[in-house]
């Protein structure tokens, strides 16, 4: 995905001055912001970012090279009419389960592009992904549904929630999860108007894992990726008891007492971790942050929360989990 973002960047030059005073020119705006990667860029500053017709058409061609591996994954990408994006795979599988989970992946990239491009014109586009066969692999004119692909909420899989340090559960793909430390936390602090509860740490592993799901992880971390992929799952809450709308980011960073210190913008698994509070209304939230260390050697860490305004200081709480 880094290859599209750094693809934005290039072919759009102002032409003379003389020439702009005449002529609009449709021109790419904070492209910079891109580089930071997908996961690290804020709400505020997609707000700033704007791209132009010919460096979408440049990113989405970038899609189509080999990748650091020397597959090419994509045969081409194109924009129609309509407001429509369509993606080839290289491949005539139809949909099996990779086509299905790449296109899940590359929906979220595209569709972010799109509605911060001149394409855009207010509506959400249409995103067809198929193979070289022409058959249907996903098409969606929304943003599709991901909490089925990684851990649901506060669960651990859809079978069984892990409570005891040493449980086991095998979910519907054959990983299995075990429950390597927990701590039923009930800690709150106070940013205002956010009232934060963080309920319960869990230091989980995942095993049995197929390659292709393995190269799925690695695209949602920066941590190295083995197996057993162990992971910190924390579940909270927060409260908005004030009475204007509030767009929170919500954790910031994970440190560990053996010296990791995991952002969650670009190192989370599971659901997503921005919130949008009406006044007077409470929020649930879970992330999972990669942790490259043995369980053993995990007795503490510092949650740090995004502050609510730019300019204001967040927050952080201590857990211990033997």
């Amino acid at each position: 995905m880094g290859l599209m973002f750094s693809a934005a960047g290039c072919g759009n030059r102002i032409e003379s001055s003389a020439k702009a005073e005449t002529k609009e020119v449709d021109e790419s705006k904070n492209l910079d912001l891109l580089k930071k990667g997908f996961n690290s860029i804020t709400k505020e500053e997609w707000k700033k970012i704007h791209i132009s017709k010919k460096d979408f058409n440049g990113a989405i061609e970038k899609m189509t090279e080999a990748n650091s591996n020397g597959e090419k994954v994509i045969k081409e990408a194109d924009v129609k009419k309509n407001n429509t994006v369509v993606v080839t795979f290289n491949n005539s599988d139809g949909k099996s389960m990779e086509n299905g989970l790449l296109a899940i992946v590359f929906d979220q990239f595209l569709r972010a592009l799109y509605t911060h491009s001149s394409y855009y014109d207010g509506s959400d586009p249409t995103i067809r992904f198929v193979d070289l066969k022409n058959q249907l692999v996903q098409e969606s004119d929304k943003p599709m549904d991901t909490d089925n692909e990684t851990d649901d909420s506060s669960q651990d899989s859809g079978h069984k929630i892990l409570s005891k340090p040493g449980e086991t559960s095998t979910e519907d793909n054959g990983e299995i999860v075990t429950l390597d430390k927990i701590a039923d936390v009930q800690k709150q602090t106070a940013m205002k108007p956010l009232t934060i509860t963080v309920d319960q740490v869990k230091l989980l592993s995942r095993t049995n894992i197929s390659p292709f799901q393995l190269k799925l992880f690695k695209r949602m971390t920066d941590q190295k990726v083995t197996e057993p992929l162990r992971y910190i799952q924390i579940t909270y809450k927060a409260e908005n008891t004030g009475d204007t709308q509030i767009d929170w980011q919500g954790i910031e960073s994970v440190e560990t007492d053996n010296g990791q210190k995991l952002t969650i913008a670009d190192n989370n698994i599971l659901k997503g971790n921005d919130h949008v509070f009406a006044p007077h209304t409470e929020n649930e939230g879970v992330i999972g942050a990669v942790y490259s260390g043995k369980a053993e050697d995990l007795h503490q860490l510092k949650i740090a929360f995004f502050p609510v305004k730019s300019d204001d200081s967040g927050q952080n709480i201590t857990v211990k989990l033997d």
